[in-house]
């Protein structure tokens, strides 16, 4: 059901221990038309009998059922990287399990399930870094479709003193005005500790115009960062443009750009001299191409991970 459907949401929770129930309550913004938010969907939950975990102790699962009639978000397939660790166990069966008698034959779907969000409290402060852009930002050609660069450093850098979590907003296929405007949302309502910005994408016109715009975009989405308590991290365009002369130049134009707004006071993730070979025009180098030169692999993942992991300390260490 739509937000816009659904201002006003009431999930009901059942206690495994006491078998009561309790009423919450979710005020939802409304979808603007064309603001290319997923759709969302809910459900209830509920905590179920804990399992051993690898490290000592038990800890609470969550079920989640999770329903919806119309399109939505699906998660991507797969497992991550074993640096990342398991991200969930999903399942699915058809019809609505989020209504009585909760019970169908059911299949394991680690590929493809509804993405749902998870609020949890843990015993310790922790913070959330949110990656705003397209499939360079989700890296969905990475182990898991999952493996992204944003997700690993976060996996680096997180402690049981500080957990860190990561909150993905790219999507592939999504240009600057989609991603911009959903990054803007997300940091707005859920008030992340650090943001990864993407400043250009290839999935819109390759001009000196589209690069200023979609920069102005970005830039946009930063000045709204920092109004949050967010600190922005500018992500340059990768590079992409190797057989392309002219669309190399608008490219590195968005790239100078991000660099002098760096300069004046910011973080910079530079994928371009992260994974390029520093050629003219640049491309990616072997090792971190995932065979299309245009999106990176696991290794190259792991390279800029490595790069933002000390950021990301930096950042979160003045929490």
């Amino acid at each position: 059901m739509a937000a816009s459907d659904l201002p006003q949401w009431r999930p009901r929770r059942r206690p495994a221990l006491t078998g009561g129930r309790r009423e919450l309550r979710a005020d939802l913004p409304p979808n603007p038309p064309g603001s290319e938010r997923p759709v969302f969907a809910f459900s209830d939950w509920l905590p179920i009998a804990p399992l051993a975990r690898r490290g000592r102790g038990f800890d609470w699962l969550l079920l989640v059922r999770s329903y919806s009639d119309q399109f939505l978000r699906i998660s991507s397939g797969g497992l991550p990287d074993r640096a990342i660790g398991r991200l969930h166990a999903g399942f699915c069966a058809d019809g609505n399990l989020t209504t009585s008698p909760w019970t169908a034959p059911q299949t394991n779907a680690v590929n493809t399930f509804a993405v749902h969000g998870v609020q949890y409290i843990s015993p310790a402060l922790g913070a959330t870094v949110v990656g705003i852009g397209d499939s360079i930002m989700a890296s969905s050609c990475t182990t898991g479709q999952s493996s992204g660069f944003g997700i690993r450093a976060c996996a680096i850098v997180s402690t049981p003193q500080l957990p860190v979590s990561y909150f993905n907003e790219g999507y592939p296929g999504r240009n600057s005005i989609g991603f911009c405007s959903c990054g803007t949302w997300v940091i707005q309502h859920l008030t992340p500790q650090a943001a990864l910005i993407q400043t250009w994408s290839g999935y819109e016109p390759w001009t000196r115009e589209m690069a200023d715009l979609s920069f102005a975009r970005a830039m946009a989405v930063t000045d709204t960062a920092r109004r949050n308590r967010c600190v922005p991290i500018l992500v340059t365009p990768p590079p992409v443009f190797g057989t392309n002369p002219e669309a190399e130049a608008h490219r590195q134009h968005n790239r100078s750009r991000a660099h002098a707004a760096a300069q004046a006071g910011g973080y910079l993730l530079d994928l371009d001299t992260l994974w390029g070979t520093g050629a003219t025009p640049n491309t990616y180098r072997r090792e971190y191409d995932w065979g299309n030169k245009m999106q990176p692999n696991d290794a190259a993942c792991a390279a800029a991970a490595r790069v933002l992991a000390p950021m990301l300390r930096q950042i979160l260490g003045r929490l």
